[in-house]
């Protein structure tokens, strides 16, 4: 969700950079992740845009848009039109919260944000494959977060179930993915009928879990489920497949809070559960020992910083109120986005209450 244009990943490669200096075998090293992994980033943010300038932000085009995809969003039209909504979590909406609504709301969207990232994974495999020397081989990894989650996993998808483009290359049944790693996965947020491909029943699934009625192969080998315990996007419809074996992997005790955007990508890959998972499977397996993060764990500071206690247990105490809601209907669209702005207001309150507080949304000061 939110304004992510191209170049997008350089926060979140700076960041795994940060995280990865910390410990042991990369102390003091410079770009201690990126300089051992290859990187692509995969790009949709101009094709949500390309709608919303459409739209121009009217209440009109909105209400019409509900109208014409049969989508009650009485609640938002409210909320941004009563005059009780701030201007910051007014643009919040229009900036962010919009995407969503038009991943599920708008199939023209959804399909067109779904081939744009199908050619671009396809291509970058593709454009490193043939670079290999005879004998090479290539891992090729995956992360995702928050709207991306669903994005991906739908392009996955429609990859690994039929050929793209003529080419069967990048099916399942001839191809894999080493690691599929999720941050704050909403795959299945949204009205059921709504959610275009089944997150449960799609090749996109670790090679443990059970067969496929389809007889498709698992695209694979491991599939990685990263859920902070405050953050609301993540619990409302957390996903939950059972039966999916020891390489479907969901680590506990994610629950710092170093940030008002608890649901944030970068905030996510601070903690040391995280990163290790994320850097032990693509640098070595070897590279963060276990002793080495308990220790680290253990010494991670839960709430930071100290001064903002208050303001912690105030924001904490709202959060953990909307993670849980319960919908009128599953994943009814307007009261995600209500509950969204919620969580907006509650973050900035927590930087309003202390300055310590610092936030990657924009809009909060």
């Amino acid at each position: 969700m939110g304004v992510n244009p191209p170049g997008w990943s350089h926060s979140i490669v700076d960041k795994l950079d940060e995280v990865t200096a910390r410990y042991d075998k990369f102390t003091g090293e410079d770009k201690a992740f990126s300089s051992r992994v290859r990187i692509e980033e995969i790009c949709y943010d101009p094709i949500f845009d390309k709608y919303i300038l459409q739209w121009a932000k009217t209440l009109e085009e909105l209400r019409a848009f509900a109208t014409n995809n049969a989508i009650d969003l009485g609640r938002t039209l409210t909320l941004l039109t009563d005059g009780t909504l701030p201007q910051d979590r007014s643009n919040v909406f229009w900036t962010t919260l919009i995407d969503p609504l038009f991943w599920r709301g708008s199939p023209i969207v959804r399909d067109d944000v779904t081939a744009t990232v199908m050619a671009q994974l396809a291509r970058g495999i593709s454009q490193h494959l043939d670079t290999l020397a005879d004998g090479e081989t290539l891992d090729v990894s995956v992360m995702s977060h928050s709207l991306g989650t669903t994005v991906m996993h739908d392009a996955l998808a429609h990859l690994g179930s039929e050929p793209f483009e003529g080419n069967e290359s990048l099916t399942s049944a001839k191809y894999q993915f080493d690691n599929f790693f999720t941050v704050a996965n909403v795959s299945l947020l949204g009205p059921p009928p709504l959610v275009h491909i089944d997150p449960f029943t799609s090749v996109v699934r670790p090679k443990t879990a059970p067969p496929l009625a389809s007889k498709l192969d698992p695209y694979c080998t491991r599939f990685y489920n990263f859920r902070h315990e405050f953050d609301p996007f993540a619990q409302w419809q957390p996903f939950k497949p059972t039966g999916w074996g020891k390489n479907f992997i969901v680590p506990g005790g994610i629950n710092h809070v170093h940030d008002v955007n608890v649901h944030g990508y970068t905030h996510y890959l601070d903690h040391p559960i995280v990163n290790s998972a994320i850097i032990n499977r693509l640098i070595d397996l070897q590279a963060i020992p276990d002793a080495e993060l308990k220790r680290t764990v253990a010494a991670y500071p839960r709430l930071a910083p100290p001064a903002c206690n208050t303001a912690y247990t105030n924001m904490l105490s709202a959060f953990k109120a909307l993670c849980d809601t319960n919908f009128s209907s599953p994943g009814n669209l307007d009261e995600i986005i209500a509950n969204g702005v919620a969580f907006y207001k509650a973050a900035k309150q927590g930087v309003d209450d202390c300055h310590g507080l610092v936030s990657s949304i924009p809009g909060i000061v």
